[in-house]
């Protein structure tokens, strides 16, 4: 049995082992009367813990002191401790009281306020340096005064409406008889306050935040003339202690006039219990807290009282009396400690790795400037060496964790865009489809690309469709007609070819700009993998514990030196493009040897046509005259003349298109991509010029992330403080 709450919301709370059962508290024989040391250490552990702040994360081991102003909270409070502490109705304590028993030599008390972390250093300072001690017999008009200037100085400061603090009054009883107990005593429940409702609601929601704490043991005081149906504290208990197994019911004033019946039946375990309280399911103990007049012999006049008193005399011994409460809370308080701090030793471990790895993440690193270039030019060396490989295609094993199609794969993506750049060019280079030349049957027309896009397509492009020889040699007539310059009448411009061939390769510039817009965006995406890649803090690299975000403002810098290659690219496409506009020259046999061909099958065909048109007997006859063969043949009129010049014009600039356009994707792949982008890309990465202003403004951390780094930093600081608290007296004991 017990505590089964596991952490929620990043806050451990004990798994509780240590059972709140009945047979636990029932026992009235303490488990460890030779284990005071034990005992006193771990309540030493327990404050420790606290000073340090750890309970404002994770769930410690406490006894809760509850219950109304009037149910004699104070007189079991004295009862327990052996000194007299003022009651509620008097101080109206405004904060939680920490009450400790010490064994040692003298007796004395000491009073002391520990400040809430949530505070300024400053007041936590000043709250701290509140320190009085005092010999125990002086505590009957020393403590009422100091725990009213506790009161002042805790609220010293605070507006009116400030009802109640976070501060902790810590009262330490120490003496050769007392042995090792450690209670919160909780502002009184009120059913009507002066100060209005508002302090009502904050007692109220005080009391329950500590009762939820599945650590907690519930010590409900309540008056024995109190109807158990208008006990505050029992209804809280049923609502947070459904199953009763954290909480002890303690009866106050049994020897007072108008007594309920019930407690002595509860206590009693008698048939008769009220139903109401019977769903209690908590365990039972009574005090009898005489006058004041009656301290010195308090103890023998009760244990007088339940042995004479016909009523209470039937309660179990184990069940009445302080000496037996002192036993059963000191049975309760080490069982649940013992047990529940080493678990919370378990998940303080976790939390600190946590912090410590989220710590590195957020980086806010400190350096000086020699370790800030030494850090920043290691980080750049490695993302140009990966750089270099990664263009090469060359893949080490810290990419495996990446996609097969992700950027890092630079080469690869170049690869495939280099492919589409190719099949683009091949099917829509040409802004018409040839009718007047027949392409030459290519052997290796079967190796295709490897990456295939769907839509080859691309917004600008020209594409204009012939159906037949006439319409595209009437097009090329067109050009010829409307460029006329300076020639001599029935003569073409030299350049006509070169103007046909202007035209039809007018999409490769498009084309070609593409594919460089499509290079120049996978060397961004690429550094925008590489460069936190290469910059990130591992194990055996140095780097950046705020890698991403170091790389994201280093990203900045490099993009506008990738922009600056894509022009230096686009100049060199610039100039393949003043080639392709140039006067072409084609001194390759093939240019010459195919319109040689095309040429000769074009007299053939004319000679035919002449010769189709004339009967055999007169065929001499009407050759007599060149005018009568040129007719026949079609090179008559100046449109039939025009008309063949551009055939001829058309059927010269396809060959030199075909020629040329093999050369125009290689001097793109290899001048304007290889050269700018690919080769030297280490080139590109900007190391040289950074000034440690400029480096220091790349490592900056932004202000909310310096905030959330000290939060955890602090935390981490309580974590470790409190582990070596833990682990060394655990080593110890």
């Amino acid at each position: 049995m017990g505590y089964n709450r596991s952490q929620i919301n990043g806050v451990a709370e004990i798994p509780s082992s240590a059972v709140h059962n009945p047979t636990h508290v029932q026992n009235g024989s303490p488990s460890f009367l030779d284990s005071d040391g034990e005992d006193a250490e771990i309540l030493k552990i327990l404050d420790r813990l606290r000073e340090l702040g750890l309970e404002q994360k994770y769930e410690l081991p406490q006894i809760l002191v509850c219950g109304a102003q009037s149910a004699g909270k104070s007189s079991t409070l004295e009862a327990i401790t052996g000194i007299p502490f003022p009651s509620d109705k008097y101080t109206c304590t405004k904060y939680v009281t920490e009450v400790t028993l010490e064994r040692r030599r003298e007796e004395r008390v000491t009073v002391r306020i520990t400040a809430h972390i949530g505070r300024s250093a400053e007041e936590q300072d000043e709250l701290n340096k509140f320190n009085h001690d005092f010999l125990a017999s002086e505590a009957q008009y020393r403590l009422p005064e100091l725990m009213q200037s506790a009161t002042a100085l805790i609220f010293r400061g605070r507006t009116e409406n400030a009802k109640f603090a976070r501060d902790r009054l810590r009262v330490t009883i120490s003496g050769p008889n007392k042995r090792p107990l450690q209670l919160l005593d909780l502002p009184g429940l009120i059913g009507f306050s002066g100060e209005g409702e508002e302090a009502v609601e904050m007692v109220e929601k005080l009391t329950i935040e500590e009762m939820e704490k599945q650590c907690s043991t519930i010590l409900a005081v309540i008056s024995a003339q109190t109807d158990y149906n208008n006990a505050k504290v029992l209804t809280h208990c049923r609502k947070y202690d459904p199953d009763g197994q954290r909480t002890l019911g303690v009866i106050t004033c049994p020897d007072m006039q108008g007594v309920s019946q019930a407690y002595v039946d509860v206590l009693c375990n008698r048939d008769n219990i009220p139903q109401e309280l019977r769903e209690l399911k908590m365990q039972w103990h009574v005090l009898r807290n005489g006058p004041k007049e009656e301290r010195a012999n308090r103890d023998e006049r009760e244990r007088g009282f339940f042995t004479n008193d016909d009523n209470w005399k039937h309660v179990p011994a184990a069940h009445r009396g302080v000496d037996k409460l002192r036993d059963r809370l000191r049975d309760i308080l080490f069982s649940v400690a013992k047990e529940g701090l080493p678990k919370i030793m378990g998940a303080m471990r976790i939390r600190k790795e946590q912090l410590e790895e989220e710590i590195i993440s957020l980086g806010c690193d400190s350096f000086t400037d020699d370790e800030l270039r030494a850090r920043f030019r290691a980080v750049i060396d490695r993302l140009k060496n990966n750089a270099r490989d990664h263009a090469r295609g060359i893949y080490e094993s810290n990419i495996l964790e990446f996609d097969v199609t992700d950027p890092i794969r630079l080469r690869s993506r170049i690869v495939e865009e280099s492919e589409i750049f190719r099949d683009r060019l091949l099917k829509h280079g040409n802004t018409w489809n040839p009718r007047v030349y027949v392409t030459p049957l290519d052997p290796d027309h079967d190796l295709k690309s490897l990456y295939k896009k769907d839509d080859l397509a691309i917004k600008g492009l020209k594409n204009s469709v012939f159906e037949n020889e006439g319409e595209e040699v009437a097009h090329v007539a067109q050009i010829i007609v409307r460029t006329r310059g300076q020639e001599a009448p029935g003569y073409a411009r030299h350049d006509v070819r070169s103007e046909v061939f202007w035209h039809l390769s007018k999409n490769w510039k498009l084309i070609a700009d593409w594919f460089v817009d499509a290079v120049h965006s996978h060397c961004c995406k690429y550094f925008e993998q590489a460069v936190p890649l290469s910059f990130a803090q591992t194990a055996t690299e140095r780097g950046f514990g705020n890698a991403n975000r170091v790389a994201d403002r280093y990203l900045q810098i490099l993009f506008t030196k990738i922009d600056h290659t894509k022009c230096k690219a686009l100049e060199e496409l610039e100039t393949l493009e003043r080639e392709r506009k140039g006067q072409p020259v084609d001194y390759i046999r093939r240019f010459e040897g195919e319109l040689r061909r095309h040429r000769e099958n074009a007299t053939m065909a004319g000679v035919n046509k002449a010769m189709n048109k004339i009967s055999t007997n007169t065929r001499e006859e009407r050759w007599l005259t060149g005018s009568s063969l040129a007719e026949d043949i079609g090179k008559h009129t100046q449109e039939q003349n025009i008309h063949g010049w551009a055939k001829d014009y058309a059927i010269a600039a396809w060959i030199h298109y075909d020629i040329v356009r093999d050369h125009f994707l290689t001097n793109v792949i290899v001048q304007v991509i290889e050269r700018h982008f690919m080769r030297d890309i280490g080139g590109i990465i900007p190391e040289q010029g950074l000034s440690i202003e400029d480096l220091r403004e790349l490592v900056r951390p932004e202000r909310h992330l310096e905030v959330r780094k000290a939060k955890l930093e602090k935390e981490l600081d309580m974590l470790k403080k409190s582990l070596d608290v833990l682990q060394t007296s655990w080593q110890t004991n």
